[in-house]
């Protein structure tokens, strides 16, 4: 079928920011959903290699700790590192839901409220005059 959904990559097993890639993986996920995206792959976190140049994608219930190299934005990090894909742009559907400025805006909101969960922080309140 078409390539659809939203999917995010956490830094790899094995990797020492590991657990706390996989804590906001799952947030960002979570809010991805309630803002309307569908899940790729039922939990849409994967793990993301490169095999002698080409990339392995594998599902996150592999914990493997494979010796092979991940997305550069996912290395050298302390905290949480997730590499996001919000909507695919070969997918009509998925571009009207979040390829847009408008589904960027709600995709982004997504990503602020997961972020002040994984931080345990509460949302301030917008000084906006409007209803």
């Amino acid at each position: 079928g078409e390539a659809s959904g939203f999917e995010c990559y956490p830094a790899v097993p094995g990797m020492e920011n590991h657990e706390a890639s996989m804590e906001f993986a799952a947030l960002l996920a979570e809010e991805m959903e309630a803002a309307g995206s569908e899940l790729r792959d039922g939990n849409g976190i994967r793990f993301g290699y490169y095999v002698n140049g080409e990339k392995m994608l594998v599902d996150s219930t592999d914990t493997t700790v494979y010796d092979y190299d991940t997305f550069g934005v996912l290395k050298n990090q302390e905290g949480a590192a997730v590499l996001v894909e919000q909507c695919f742009v070969t997918n009509e559907r998925d571009v009207a839901q979040f390829g847009t400025e408008e589904g960027c805006q709600k995709a982004a909101e997504a990503y602020y409220r997961a972020i002040l969960r994984y931080l345990g922080a509460e949302e301030t309140t917008k000084n906006q005059s409007e209803p």
